[in-house]
């Protein structure tokens, strides 16, 4: 396979595909197929934007005979493209990795990034016409015509009378909703809101001031704070907060008439971003939200002030980003600190991911002060040759920075971590199969005096409390 390297998106390209080959082996002109992690082809719509999505195969040629191999020679980790068969009938998908030509096809590892959320169910046609446009353009309100998945979000128009979907949990990193429980607990005390362990101090411009914050809003893991420019009055608000069901819905109809609403990707990661068109007399207040798939966290931004509405949602966008941690900084934060056995732990694991052959990584295990079990040493020997495999030696160091530890908590029964593999790894694949990119790995338990490896699913039981 060959290794994603951070590149310019391609041109915007649409081209034509006319035969979904149900065998999967796409051997003729205009055809392609969806597959599962297994090489099973996707056969449902329903299938389609799912997980199930593990790779797209596709033709190097397309339906009008025209040959694609130069174009595909250039899409690489983070492309987006949307596969289309009619207005309402679409799902985008993000490439993790771009494998070299055989036999006149490519092989993508994809998944899912939006879709329409209605207009196309049951068995797939084998024959049609179908568009794949390459880079497409963000997807914006009014333009969108139906309600629309986009990541973590559920957008939807006005007068709206098709289904929802279900609300479904996140894991439990942080408690149940309204719990008695650090981080949920209502509080209007400035001094006690910045000890909250997501709390992080914003970009906002010279002179600005924290004037009003909150803890725990309606029961929810996070805050809200307020900054006011020098002399007060309506600054920017901020919030951070664990997002405790999925998705996250965002009705259209609140949207005021001289607003833009546009899902965009955001250094990667999902958001919706609300503004007033360029050239605007007296802008709205412009509003950005930015879903963190690893942690399940939502940063947003809303502001007030004149100079920030003119500014935007890039103004947004930058207060967000100097909020939102780097990959591979310590829980949601960075500034938490790491109790017991984690801090160790945290650094043995990076000693022998980021060690340069087998044999170092095995030395690294040998030498580190951690009491791993048998076979949480055999895990992270195959963490680190997946990792190797993927990465070259100069490359290998940024994709071990993905690597984020989260401490879910402590009691009689010990500690637990649970690893991470962030999406700037271009989807690192991990034993056990399936590509983690930003979703949970495995968890490393603290247990009868040695440190366990377990899988993530339940995930009570990675939690020791």
């Amino acid at each position: 396979m060959a290794t994603p390297s951070p590149a310019a998106a391609p041109e915007s390209s649409t081209f034509r595909y006319d035969f979904l080959d149900r065998s999967g082996e796409v051997n003729e002109p205009g055809s392609y197929a969806f597959l599962k992690a297994d090489g099973t082809p996707i056969a449902t719509y329903e299938g389609l934007r799912s997980g199930w999505v593990a790779t797209l195969r596709i033709h190097e040629t397309d339906a009008d005979g025209v040959s694609r191999a130069a174009f595909y020679d250039g899409v690489a980790a983070g492309d987006v493209f949307e596969w289309r068969e009619h207005e309402t009938c679409w799902i985008r998908y993000i490439v993790d990795e771009a494998s070299a030509p055989v036999a006149g096809t490519r092989t993508l590892a994809v998944r899912w990034l939006a879709y329409a959320y209605a207009g196309c169910s049951g068995d797939l046609t084998a024959d049609g016409s179908w568009t794949h446009r390459w880079s497409p353009p963000n997807l914006s309100h009014p333009d969108f015509t139906t309600a629309i998945r986009f990541g973590p979000f559920f957008l939807y128009q006005p007068g709206w009378e098709g289904e929802y979907p279900d609300y479904e949990r996140t894991a439990a990193l942080y408690g149940e909703p309204g719990e008695e429980r650090e981080g949920r607990i209502l509080s209007n005390d400035l001094a006690t809101v910045r000890q909250h362990p997501l709390w992080r101090e914003p970009d906002v411009p010279d002179g600005w001031t924290l004037t009003e914050a909150t803890a725990g809003m309606d029961g929810q893991y996070g805050y809200w704070a307020h900054y006011a420019p020098p002399g007060g009055g309506y600054g920017v608000n901020v919030v951070i907060r664990y997002i405790d069901y999925l998705p996250i819905r965002e009705p259209s109809s609140s949207i005021a008439s001289s607003l833009t609403q546009e899902m965009r990707l955001i250094d990667g990661r999902p958001a919706v971003v609300e503004y007033s068109p360029e050239g605007s007399g007296n802008p709205s207040s412009p509003y950005v939200a930015i879903y963190d798939e690893a942690t399940g966290i939502l940063y947003e931004a809303f502001a007030q002030e004149l100079s920030l509405r003119r500014a935007g949602a890039e103004g947004m966008i930058a207060i967000l980003r100097s909020l939102i941690p780097p990959p591979g900084t310590f829980g949601a934060t960075g500034g938490a600190a790491e109790p017991g056995w984690v801090g160790g732990a945290r650094g043995d694991v990076a000693a022998v991911l980021g060690a340069g052959d087998r044999d170092a990584a095995g030395e690294a295990l040998r030498r580190s002060e951690t009491p791993f079990s048998d076979e949480a040493r055999a895990y992270l020997l195959e963490l680190h040759a997946a990792l190797n495999a993927r990465t070259s030696p100069d490359e290998r160091s940024i994709a071990v920075e993905t690597v984020n530890f989260s401490n879910l908590g402590s009691g009689d029964g010990g500690r637990a971590v649970i690893l991470t593999v962030g999406a700037a790894s271009g989807g690192l694949p991990l034993p056990g199969g399936g590509v983690a990119a930003g979703a949970l790995a495995r968890c490393l338990v603290e247990e009868g005096g040695a440190v366990e490896v377990r899988l993530p699913a339940p995930l009570s039981a990675c939690r020791m409390e």
